[in-house]
């Protein structure tokens, strides 16, 4: 029994001694979720699309489309009172007319819908993703009353009265 348990503490010292000339041990390897965040860190689709006009009443889907998130996360925010209004898929705010809408199929954009708008939700609206430092895109939304154009004076009148 003895010459067994010898046997095996000189092969598989020989075996440590192997694996220490082949690999620097001391060498300090990053994590790997480091590596893929210096490799990959999120950057913003190039979209056009700062500022969106609207009327009253409208829905509208403000976009932001961002590549390589990996496991960092994409919030809107209204910037007049800082409300966090998303995160990630979960909607913060106490009006229902606020909602996240992330694509499944690409996974890469992430939107805020805002049903019937209003005069006041005209301001600015930021994606944000929580890197560090902080990465913002700001989108300017701009909605006007709805001007029918009737003249307070009509009175309607029935034909048969």
């Amino acid at each position: 029994m003895g010459r067994a348990v010898r046997k095996f503490e000189v092969g598989q010292r020989k075996k440590d001694e192997i694996l220490e000339k082949r690999y620097n041990w001391d060498r300090s390897v990053p994590a790997k979720s480091d590596v893929s965040d210096q490799l990959l860190a999120p950057e913003f689709d190039d979209i056009l699309l700062r500022e969106i006009y609207a009327r009253t009443g409208q829905t509208l889907l403000l976009p932001c489309t961002v590549k390589n998130l990996g496991n960092k996360v994409v919030s809107w925010i209204r910037s007049k009172d800082l409300h966090i209004l998303t995160s990630g898929r979960l909607t913060f705010s106490g009006d229902s007319r606020f909602e996240s809408v992330h694509s499944d199929s690409s996974g890469d954009f992430w939107g805020l819908r805002i049903r019937g708008v209003y005069v006041s939700d005209s301001g600015q609206y930021e994606c944000q993703v929580n890197t560090e430092p902080k990465m913002s895109l700001a989108i300017k939304l701009s909605v006007a009353e709805i001007n029918l154009g009737i003249d307070s004076s009509l009175q309607a009148r029935c034909r048969n009265c």
